[in-house]
């Protein structure tokens, strides 16, 4: 059977996610942990910065999403916006 991706848990507290200082927390941990699978998944191909972002950015979104907490979700979207003004 093929290989399954690369795949990492982050435990967090759900009875903190309207905290605000624990969502930014957790967020750092699992934007860490998307950059862990993403380089386990991308090992031994030609690394393309983009693909890196790319991946990294979709495994985070995935992340927040399954988490589904408001707060966490939108301290998300600021995080991209803020990456997003800082590129260009």
């Amino acid at each position: 059977s093929a290989a399954s991706a690369a795949e990492m848990v982050v435990e967090y507290d759900r009875t903190r996610l309207n905290d605000a200082a624990y969502v930014e927390e957790l967020y750092a941990e699992l934007e860490s942990a998307a950059k862990s699978v993403c380089k386990k998944e991308l090992a031994g191909s030609p690394i393309i910065v983009s693909t890196m972002r790319s991946c990294i950015e979709t495994t985070l979104a995935e992340s927040v999403e399954k988490i589904g907490a408001p707060l966490l979700t939108a301290y998300a979207d600021g995080a991209e916006i803020q990456q997003l003004a800082s590129t260009q």
